[in-house]
């Protein structure tokens, strides 16, 4: 600092801090025509200086923290760049110039085994998700080998199968609107098949992720075994006034038990003597009883 006394020269030293660059985290909408507002997000955008759609400036503003930019009226589909103080910018995605719409597709079909013989429906949805109506909509179904079609209807779309291949198509599917086609076809040969529809209009789509549905079959299916029969245990005396037990040898394991009461709680004891095998069955010969006894198989 000087003045007429002097001059003075501050111990510590000024530094003059670079600006940070930008960064583009996103913007919204993703497609649009020229005097669309396009919000830019990301950060250190505030201080603006230049933005440019695919090379051709556009006017913007900054509005609460986000940066608004006009599309311009010459622009053609590309990136989008922001010029700050801190430097340039440019987006990883293109900016689609046009009219756009979303189209999302979904199937259902068989999730059984199949086999040579049966019949199957394939039931495909078509859902507009906008903001644009979509024109000139083809959804092409291919069939899995093995299988061919039988009838095959829709909703407002001409279809026609050619070599397995069904292909319908829709003058119009209005934003917001939505469609169908049910394919109704016959397992020729094959346990394996791979079902694959498409989706697509003349317009943009921005998503292109949800235009195709590939459809497996068959899923998988764990059959769990079926339980072994209930053996069905014989009671008969014997002379000396012995009983014997007997049950098939050709169930599952069992072991033979007895209580003296039904009454709860229940004790069940395993009856000490081993069976003897004789003409495919278990037997098991106790001496006279006394009291009340009762008996069971129960799987170990």
């Amino acid at each position: 600092v000087i003045t007429h006394g002097g001059t003075n020269t501050s111990a510590l030293t000024f530094t003059v801090a670079a600006a940070a660059p930008p960064a583009i985290g996103g913007f919204d909408p993703i497609a649009g025509q020229p005097g669309a507002k396009i919000a830019i997000t990301g950060a250190n955008l505030s201080g603006a200086t230049q933005v440019k759609f695919n090379g051709t400036n556009a006017a913007f503003t900054i509005f609460a923290g986000t940066l608004v930019a006009t599309v311009p009226a010459n622009a053609a589909t590309g990136p989008i760049s922001v010029t700050t103080p801190g430097g340039t910018v440019t987006t990883m995605n293109d900016f689609f110039i046009g009219v756009f719409n979303d189209l999302a597709l979904n199937t259902t079909g068989p999730t059984n085994t199949l086999a040579a013989g049966d019949a199957v429906i394939y039931y495909l949805t078509v859902t507009n998700l906008g903001p644009a109506d979509a024109t000139n909509v083809v959804v092409v179904n291919r069939l899995p080998v093995g299988m061919s079609s039988q009838f095959i209807f829709s909703k407002g779309g001409d279809c026609v199968e050619s070599n397995g291949v069904v292909t319908c198509n829709f003058a119009k599917l209005a934003s917001g609107g939505n469609t169908w086609i049910k394919i109704y076809a016959a397992v020729n040969t094959g346990n394996s098949f791979t079902n694959v529809a498409t989706a697509r209009a003349d317009e943009f789509d921005p998503a292109p992720a949800n235009n195709s549905v590939v459809s497996l079959n068959p899923v998988p299916v764990v059959i769990p075994p079926e339980p072994p029969s209930p053996p069905t245990l014989q009671i008969q005396a014997l002379a000396s006034s012995n009983i014997e037990l007997a049950w098939p040898t050709n169930q599952a394991t069992f072991v033979l038990e007895s209580t003296p009461s039904l009454l709860p709680p229940v004790l069940w004891s395993t009856v000490s003597t081993s069976p003897v095998v004789t003409g495919g069955q278990n037997r098991v010969t106790l001496g006279a009883l006394s009291g009340v006894k009762f008996f069971r198989l129960r799987t170990p």
